[in-house]
Order: C-alpha cells, then sequence, then structure tokens
C-alpha cells in the first residue's frame, strides 16, 4: 500500500506503464465514518508587505478560474465543478479522489507544520514497515510533535 495523491497518477502512467494499481479509500477508525484528506494549495498567497498586491490577486483570480483551473499544474482543481470533470477525464478511481478532497480537512497553518507532516510521514511508514505498532508510532510521534509546538510558544 502506498499513500499517494492524483497527482502522482502521471508519475506512475509514465513511469511504470505496465505496474499493475488501484486507487481506494483511506481507512477510517470507525464503520460509517467518511475518509478524509487534506488541502494542498499554500502556494497561492499574497504577501503582507508586496509592492503588487493588486496584481498578485488579478492573478490568482486568472488561476482559479474554471476554464483556467482545469490545466493548471495537472492538479486537482478547487472549483468543484471543474474538479469533477479533471477527476473524470484524468485520474482513476475519480469518484474516490472526490469523496476525499469533499470531506477534506486544511492542513494546520502554523510555522512548524513541515516539521509536524514529517513527523507523520516517519511514523505512518515505521507502522506500515512494521518498525513500531501503530499505537508506539502515534504515541511517539505524539511525543515527538508536542515538543515541537511547545518550543515554538
Amino acid at each position: 500500500m502506498v499513500l499517494a495523491g492524483g497527482w502522482q497518477q502521471d508519475t506512475f502512467n509514465a513511469n511504470a506503464p505496465q505496474m499493475n494499481w488501484g486507487v481506494g479509500y483511506l481507512p477510517v477508525p470507525k464503520k460509517g465514518m467518511k475518509p478524509k484528506g487534506c488541502f494542498g494549495g499554500w502556494n497561492l498567497v499574497i504577501y503582507k508587505g508586496s509592492k503588487y498586491k493588486d496584481i498578485a490577486w488579478e492573478y490568482i483570480k486568472l488561476l482559479v478560474r474554471e476554464d483556467v483551473n482545469y490545466n493548471v499544474a495537472s492538479l486537482t482543481p478547487a472549483v468543484k465543478s471543474a474538479a469533477i470533470d479533471f477527476l473524470k477525464k484524468n485520474r482513476k478511481g475519480a469518484d474516490i479522489y472526490f469523496d476525499t478532497l469533499v470531506n477534506a480537512k486544511a492542513r494546520p497553518l502554523i510555522p512548524q507544520y513541515p516539521q509536524i507532516s514529517e513527523i507523520q510521514i516517519n511514523a505512518y511508514q515505521a507502522a506500515i514497515l512494521g518498525q513500531k505498532t501503530p499505537k508506539q508510532a502515534l504515541d511517539d510521534a505524539a511525543m515527538e510533535m508536542d515538543r515541537i509546538l511547545a518550543a515554538g510558544r
């Protein structure tokens, strides 16, 4: 099992066209719960000190237009109607991706997020590879995250 985003399908198709792979829902803790992903999209920002805020805003508005959003960087568009169309045309498991994105949550807007993300990835890998039990991997990750967050206060 590999935890991968939809954008990685292009890489699979280009570099391993004969590979047999599929798409499935993320596991959930309890039956009946909806799987949740997380949003990316931190790449469209206007800095507070920018001299070009008006131009930056016009550029962002252009990129998120439905007719343009569809073609930006082979990523799932943020506009729902464009996302559905894009996924159906370009992604295996389109319904699974859409369901997961509809329930997605934003990543925390904190300076320590890159470190937190790395800890999470390492915990996931340790559990999947059998290096730690899932409980131990998560307990260790929680302690490390708490330490990093406390240091940033």
